[in-house]
């Protein structure tokens, strides 16, 4: 083996930067969603780490009013619809920790059912019982974004800023154009959960049991859809990870039937799902905490600072023998 000088400082050339490196990714893992499902049936929250699996269930929040519509903001703090009492919960999220405890951030409201936050930050709720679409900025103030549909149980923005609503009533999704509504696509049975993927394609959720999909080409988003899967349940909402992977919820006929449907990405979403979670108690949402790239800690700063500082040393050794 050589051992001369000049071959040590080549292998800490490669080696010190990649020590430095493993040291800011932190330890596998800290990049998972949680996911948070609402329980109707039960007035409370439910969270999953789908990092772990079904086994990790558990109650984030109970005593609520049959909550409906899940959603996050930019800033990782969780909003809920209290389709019971009129009102949208908030969970502050401090620091990375979301706390359990619900403040108030509006009320008054008849019956909310779905939320969807725009890029602006701005809040979109969906009133069942006075059939307004409603919109509040990040300090609560309320303004009617639109009258009608009557009967929405999903709301989704593609990139552009295009806000989706999905209206059982007449079997359509709706397109607002900044503001100004059309029927994006008509003849679904019963649709009700919206959301998009990374490539910018819809999916819908139809309370008959199917998963529908409108394609992005080029930009360009296809108001046929083709079916995903189809023979299931009644389908409530919708949800991508970080990974690509689908969940959806799936209300069940009598008390504690209801699942958690997952469709696994493996380059191509499998239209056959597995149960994620059954047994469930009306549940009707779902949502999945915005994934969060940990910041490296001192003691990673700190010993990426000293391996820097080696292999400067070396360097200036090796200059000084040549």
């Amino acid at each position: 083996m050589n051992n001369s000088p000049t071959t040590k400082p080549k292998v800490l050339n490669v080696l010190l930067p990649a020590l430095a490196a493993a040291c800011l990714i932190g330890p596998p893992g800290a990049l998972a969603n949680n996911l948070f499902v609402s329980s109707m049936g039960s007035s409370s929250i439910y969270r999953f780490e789908t990092s772990i699996g079904a086994g990790s269930q558990n109650t984030f929040a109970s005593s609520l009013a049959n909550p409906f519509g899940l959603a996050f903001d930019g800033g990782g703090n969780l909003f809920a619809a209290g389709y019971g009492n009129g009102s949208i919960y908030k969970f502050n999220n401090t620091s990375g920790t979301l706390s359990s405890t619900p403040t108030t951030f509006a009320s008054s409201l008849s019956s909310p059912t779905a939320l969807a936050f725009d890029g602006n930050g701005n809040l979109f709720e969906t009133d069942y019982g006075s059939g307004n679409i409603y919109q509040f900025t990040a300090g609560g103030s309320r303004s009617t974004f639109a009258s009608g549909p009557t009967y929405s149980f999903g709301l989704a923005f593609e990139s552009s800023g295009n806000l989706f609503v999905g209206d059982a009533s007449i079997q359509r999704v709706v397109k607002f154009a900044s503001g100004v509504p059309s029927t994006f696509a008509s003849g679904l049975v019963s649709p009700e959960g919206l959301t998009f993927d990374s490539s910018g394609n819809l999916f819908v959720a139809s309370y008959g049991g199917s998963i529908y999909e409108f394609l992005n080409t080029s930009g360009t988003l296809s108001s046929t859809p083709t079916t995903l899967a189809s023979g299931l349940g009644h389908l409530n909402s919708l949800a991508f990870d970080s990974s690509g992977n689908l969940f959806a919820t799936e209300t069940g006929s009598s008390l504690n039937s209801s699942s958690i449907y997952e469709f696994i990405n493996t380059g191509t979403l499998s239209p056959t799902p597995i149960t994620f979670a059954s047994g469930l108690d009306g549940v009707l949402s779902l949502t999945l905490e915005p994934a969060v790239v940990p910041e490296p800690s001192t003691m990673a700063l700190s010993a990426m600072g000293g391996l820097a500082g080696l292999l400067q040393f070396r360097r200036r050794r090796l200059n000084k023998m040549r």
